[in-house]
């Protein structure tokens, strides 16, 4: 799977069944959402370029599936933050490795 076709499944997925990480309460969605993030980063782990790809999901995974009365509840330097500890998660466990 390129990074492409990853992040095209888990966009698809958050459209289809975005609930479980956009509750409608606030504290709440900013737990999921980071949540979303630390696995989101954990699936790029095995990806070198993963950086420029992930600058642009915050806009594709956030605010796009915030757009209700709760809105937005983190910011992108969290959702970043996010990633970068699931990535960490990922090398860690895998020792960086496929």
């Amino acid at each position: 799977m390129t990074i492409s076709e990853y992040l095209f499944k888990l966009e698809a997925v958050l459209r289809s069944n975005p609930l479980p990480y956009f509750p409608m309460d606030k504290e709440e969605r900013k737990r999921q959402n980071l949540k979303l993030g630390r696995e989101f980063g954990f699936g790029l782990g095995i990806f070198e370029d993963w950086v420029s790809y992930a600058q642009t999901t915050y806009s594709r995974f956030i605010v796009r599936n915030s757009l209700d009365s709760v809105g937005v509840v983190i910011d992108n330097k969290e959702w970043m933050r996010a990633i970068k500890e699931g990535i960490q998660s990922y090398k860690a466990k895998t020792g960086g490795h496929l």
